[in-house]
């Protein structure tokens, strides 16, 4: 399934049809529900599994344990399972992510402004593609974290190059055809980027106290257990160097904390859009769009 999920995402990378729905997009569509069933059963077993055991736990002093009570996987089978589901939900979602960024590039090309309905859809969408994501909760944050960073450093340079040569010279300059391309397609990147992981993140509030999503959690532990140091590790690290003790604590290191750098991500994005609207520069490096997938965004997470 894993593999024919990624063929049908690299089809639609190389694909040249233009539109929203093609055959490999709804085909997609198709295997994503297929994936949400898998990825349900999962957690209904690490549920039991999990319930099984403290229950054999209470009861092992009082022998009350019932047979019938057993799970139908064992403890180990279903952590093997479980880890098998994340490197095949972590593989998927890597392709996922590239063809979202490859379409960003097509519609910069392209030129057209999307539909209302097309958003509407988008939502239910990624709506499915979010439990893949979650399920790989720790790769998929780093990805999207990655593309904000790198694009929100794309447009923060093109804008300090317009003040640049602006102070240069008396006549107002403007972009090349090459860096408003390059802007665009940015931007584009930058709003796959913001639904993908306002979706992972965070469920629809729909009226009622959202809840943070217990993939979320279950990383966050992870990464608190991961960066605990031992009592061996810790008096190794203070007669490292200094520069070897900084790479450690480095935000894209094993153990940093995904979900704090995903959302330090979005808010250097926001800190940029502020500082350019502060200094009145209302040019082609801010997109009304992504201000508003933006705020979409932090209305979500928040």
């Amino acid at each position: 399934l894993g593999q024919i999920s990624c063929s049908l995402l690299d089809v639609g990378v190389n694909s040249s049809e233009d539109g929203v729905e093609t055959w490999h997009s709804e085909a997609f569509d198709q295997i994503l529900e297929i994936w949400g069933i898998i990825l349900s059963e999962v957690r209904v077993l690490k549920r039991d599994v999990a319930s099984s055991s403290s229950a054999k736990r209470r009861s092992s002093n009082f022998n009350t344990a019932k047979k019938d009570d057993k799970p139908s996987l064992s403890e180990g089978q279903v952590s093997g399972l479980d880890k098998f589901m994340k490197e095949c939900s972590e593989k998927v979602m890597a392709h996922y992510i590239k063809s979202k960024m490859a379409e960003a590039t097509k519609e910069t090309k392209r030129g057209y402004e999307r539909e209302e309905q097309f958003l509407d859809n988008l939502d239910e969408h990624l709506s499915s593609v979010a439990m893949l994501g979650r399920a790989a909760a720790g790769p998929t944050l780093n990805r999207l974290s990655e593309i904000i960073r790198a694009k929100t450093q794309l447009l923060a340079a093109a804008a300090n190059s317009k003040s640049s040569s602006s102070s240069a010279s008396s006549a107002s300059s403007s972009f090349t055809s090459q860096q408003l391309f390059q802007i665009r397609e940015a931007q584009e990147q930058l709003f796959w980027a913001l639904k993908i992981l306002g979706h992972v993140m965070a469920d629809e509030a729909d009226g009622e106290i959202p809840m943070i999503p217990d993939a979320l959690f279950q990383l966050c532990d992870e990464n608190s257990s991961s960066s605990s140091p031992s009592p061996s590790s810790s008096s190794s690290s203070s007669s490292s160097s200094p520069s070897s003790s900084s790479s450690s604590s480095s935000p894209s290191g094993s153990h940093a904390d995904s979900v704090f750098i995903a959302t330090k991500s979005v808010i250097e994005y926001a800190r940029l859009e502020t500082r350019l609207l502060r200094a009145g520069r209302i040019d082609e490096t801010l997109s009304p769009y992504i201000a508003s997938t933006l705020v979409w965004f932090l209305s979500r997470w928040g």
